[in-house]
């Protein structure tokens, strides 16, 4: 081999070697900063729910509001068939009493610092999406996936 082919391969080779480390440093770093839940996070919140009550609202911060109060960006019609389903929830009519409510909350991490706010605004959006349709739901037997959005 000559010189000049020598010199050839050994700067193709660095150059696809620093393409590749480019490629790799830089999508690392953009799905890091795209995760509600980084690792950043998980190491100032706290992991435990400060208060478990029904009643309480959980507390969130502003830099978070907007993973919590996202507005659907196709709201059901009173008269759609079911199941009804948009990017917050889905509700399946097992009978005319008997409903299966599926919350799809952001972050699917109890220890993501708004996974309770979250939850809890996705299961209220899905109850007055029933009440206007119904006008009552006391009678409404409704199971909830994840279960724990029963608790909120």
């Amino acid at each position: 081999m000559t010189k000049t082919k020598i010199a050839l391969i050994t700067i193709a080779t660095i150059v696809l070697l620093g393409g590749a480390a480019y490629t790799y440093i830089a999508t690392t770093n953009s799905s890091q900063d795209r995760t509600p839940s980084s690792t950043s996070n998980q190491d100032k919140e706290s992991p435990e729910r400060e208060n478990d009550s029904p009643d309480s609202k959980p507390k969130t911060t502003d830099s978070d509001k907007s993973y919590v109060e996202t507005p659907i960006s196709n709201p059901p019609e009173i008269n759609d068939p079911y199941p009804i389903e948009n990017e917050h929830y889905k509700i399946d009519q097992n009978s005319s009493t008997s409903y299966h409510i599926t919350l799809y909350p952001i972050a699917n991490n109890p220890r993501y610092s708004n996974y309770d706010a979250q939850l809890k605004a996705y299961k209220i959006e899905a109850l007055d999406y029933l009440e206007k349709r119904y006008q009552s739901i006391d009678n409404f037997k409704i199971k909830w996936t994840p279960s724990d959005a029963e608790e909120v």
